[in-house]
């Protein structure tokens, strides 16, 4: 399934839902925005890593980050996971909703790659010029690019079984 882009319906309910508008947003919008996306067929982490490398990332065991919004206390495969993907990976311990359900609203600190490695999960993108969020349906194997500044909601969708590295670069462009 490819990355779908469409405006959110700012309906209230539960964030797993798609909240499409049926007012799609085309890549030349997303550009705009200075979001890049990159997909990926296979060898996700490997193709994640050359384009990292390629835009000046650091990839250092503190640099890259591996979170899964999985609970963690519903398999011991996060166990295995840890292990495997280094002591920066976590078990949704950043909440994406607040106190009143809603999704938490977070900023860019510096340049900010996201690699989805398992699952289709959502990122909304705030659009200043509409005032609009833009609500990225993100499948596995796909890499998003955000500036810094961008103003940004993450949820893992429908089956929380979602699983994606990230890298924060605060270098001036």
């Amino acid at each position: 399934m490819p990355l779908q882009a469409y405006y959110h319906d700012n309906q209230p309910g539960d964030p797993a839902l798609p909240h499409d508008s049926l007012q799609p947003v085309t890549m030349d919008e997303l550009t705009a925005l200075r979001l890049k996306v990159y997909s990926f067929d296979g060898n996700y982490e490997q193709n994640g890593k050359k384009i990292a490398q390629e835009l000046g990332f650091p990839l250092t065991e503190d640099s890259v980050v591996t979170w899964d919004f999985l609970d963690p206390s519903a398999s011991s495969v996060n166990v295995r996971l840890s292990e495997s993907l280094g002591r920066n990976y976590r078990t949704a311990s950043e909440p994406y909703l607040n106190a009143n359900g809603q999704l938490k609203n977070f900023i860019n600190v510096g340049d900010f790659l996201a690699l989805m490695l398992v699952g289709t999960g959502y990122v909304d993108i705030n659009d200043p010029r509409s005032q609009s969020w833009v609500r990225l349906e993100i499948p596995e194997g796909t890499m998003l690019f955000m500036p810094a500044g961008a103003l940004r909601r993450v949820f893992p969708g429908k089956t929380k079984r979602v699983i994606f590295a990230k890298v924060s670069n605060q270098r001036k462009n």
